[in-house]
């Protein structure tokens, strides 16, 4: 066989094994042109189509599917073997907590975001949840922080949540032997769970205020991080960015705890003087310098 045919075979088998990740969003939709269906498609359309295209994803939502069949069962499947979920917890719409729980049975990366306003169901208050403004302002403010959370999750490779906590401590019970390992269990438990209510509860964004100017007339950008350490450590850690120069605040995302690094996972947005993306290397640098100096871990969005 010719180098030639060789070469079309190989090009053939690349293209063969070029997947495309698949993410199914889980939203509200409601009657056209309802209110729940204007503001759940704007943020469809604005946010997490462009944002998950950007990472790679072929981006599929429930009322923009007209495959024949069931469209139960593909919303079913797509829950289940999606590589990302996306939900929009915003009216606490009784089909999306039910998808979201198949999702969570699943075990599977799912970033869940809510208008600011919704006053969460205590199973989900305590997850990591990102909080957004429904209007042009939001939708620029929530695009860096949805897609730090998508690849943040995209890296766990054991997502944690409330079903399979329930599982974990339903087998740890069963396998104790004895009246005292089943008490110790159950303390150790009740000390997990009241530790997540401490320690992972979502909040809306507190910015710390703004400590310096960059050159006059330069905007504001936003500069997604996280970060996961000790709490000491890690405002240590923060302290020290701040003086990082362009470096104009700091706001709290979300924080959660973290069974694979045992640790706090905090998200953090840096506000920044434009003139600083030119030196985005740069700050990278620093950045990672700062984390190893306080012993704590950072990822970063690439350039």
């Amino acid at each position: 066989m010719s180098k030639k045919t060789d070469d079309k075979d190989t090009k053939k088998d690349d293209e063969a094994v070029d997947v495309t990740k698949t993410c199914f969003i889980v939203t509200p939709i409601g009657s056209d042109e309802s209110d729940t269906r204007r503001s759940a498609q704007g943020v469809i359309d604005s946010v997490i189509k462009p944002t998950l295209e950007k990472l790679g994803y072929d981006v599929k939502v429930a009322h923009e599917m007209f495959q024949a069949g069931s469209i139960t069962t593909q919303v079913i499947e797509l829950l289940l073997e999606a590589d990302m979920v996306v939900a929009n917890l915003t009216e606490l719409n009784p089909n999306v907590m039910y998808e979201l729980a198949v999702r969570h049975a699943k075990r599977k990366p799912v970033v869940a975001i809510v208008e600011k306003g919704t006053r969460l169901p205590f199973d989900l208050a305590e997850e990591r949840t990102l909080f957004y403004t429904n209007d042009m302002l939001g939708v620029f403010e929530l695009a860096p922080r949805l897609e730090q959370a998508v690849l943040l999750a995209s890296l766990d490779k054991e997502p944690d949540n409330p079903i399979y906590r329930t599982v974990e401590s339903l087998i740890m019970k069963q396998m104790a032997e004895t009246d005292s390992q089943r008490y110790v269990i159950e303390k150790l438990i009740q000390m997990e769970s009241r530790l997540e209510q401490l320690s992972s509860r979502t909040t809306e964004p507190t910015l710390i205020p703004r400590r310096r100017t960059g050159p006059k007339g330069s905007p504001d950008r936003m500069f997604p991080i996280a970060a996961w350490g000790h709490e000491e450590s890690l405002n240590s850690f923060l302290k020290d960015v701040l003086s990082i120069d362009g470096v104009r605040g700091i706001s709290t995302e979300a924080r959660g705890y973290s069974q694979e690094r045992n640790s706090i996972e905090h998200g953090y947005k840096l506000l920044l003087d434009s003139f600083v993306l030119t030196e985005h290397e740069q700050l990278v640098k620093e950045l990672e310098h700062l984390s190893r100096l306080h012993k704590i871990e950072i990822l970063v969005p690439p350039t």
